[in-house]
């Protein structure tokens, strides 16, 4: 038996058993997770009359969570899934989310003391709420005149070797940065829509920023880099 404890900010995949389960656990709380879970039914189960007061919230699951055998507790703002088109690369066990996530996932989760920094190590920044699951997904620093950010997109995302912008802002500037805030490439925006090449960059995850002349951020959105 064990009491106390979290379990957050995972990426959890299983071929045959839960994802995360407790058993004869008091005081957990399991929070923020995406767990990917084949061949079984649940990805996380609460077990015996020895599991109460669990806190289970803001977790992303492809199947159920499930209490069995007398635990007990709160179960609180999850998402369950089976559309593995909403992470980057399921094939290959990435499960950041991708862009544009579905809105049951995106600030839809509980405001948690504990929930703690994301998968990245990046601050959780919210809207209404923080998003479900390990990875907290790009973020709109500022809103765009007449919400022009809506219309702003960025692809192919995760990328090989160029990034296609669409419905960009002439005058601004497009600036890649490393997740630690290095500035890798910059660009003045002339046109609508345009590409550019991030072939040079090495594999992993960065920010592409839009940016006013005075250096003021109005958009930001990661991307992966293959």
């Amino acid at each position: 038996p064990t009491s106390g404890g979290i379990i957050r900010n995972n990426f959890i995949h299983t071929s045959r058993d839960v994802g995360i389960g407790l058993e004869s656990a008091a005081d957990p709380k399991v929070y923020h997770n995406t767990i990917v879970t084949n061949n079984y039914f649940n990805s996380i189960e609460y077990r015996f009359s020895g599991t109460t007061n669990v806190h289970i919230a803001n977790n992303l699951t492809t199947e159920a969570i499930k209490t069995r055998d007398g635990g007990s507790g709160l179960v609180e703002t999850n998402f369950i899934t089976n559309d593995r088109s909403i992470f980057v690369d399921a094939d290959n066990f990435d499960y950041h989310l991708a862009h544009n996530p579905p809105a049951e996932v995106l600030d839809a989760g509980t405001m948690l003391a504990d929930g703690g920094i994301d998968f990245d190590c990046e601050d959780r920044v919210t809207g209404i709420g923080p998003d479900l699951g390990a990875d907290e997904t790009p973020f709109i620093v500022k809103t765009l005149e007449n919400n022009a950010f809506e219309a702003f997109r960025f692809s192919p995302n995760p990328s090989h070797g160029y990034l296609l912008v669409e419905n960009a802002m002439p005058g601004k500037k497009a600036t890649i940065l490393s997740l630690s805030g290095k500035e890798m490439y910059v660009e003045k925006i002339v046109s609508n829509s345009f590409e550019m090449d991030i072939s040079p960059l090495h594999a992993g995850f960065y920010y592409l920023v839009i940016q006013a002349q005075n250096g003021g951020s109005i958009y930001r959105g990661k991307f992966v880099k293959r």
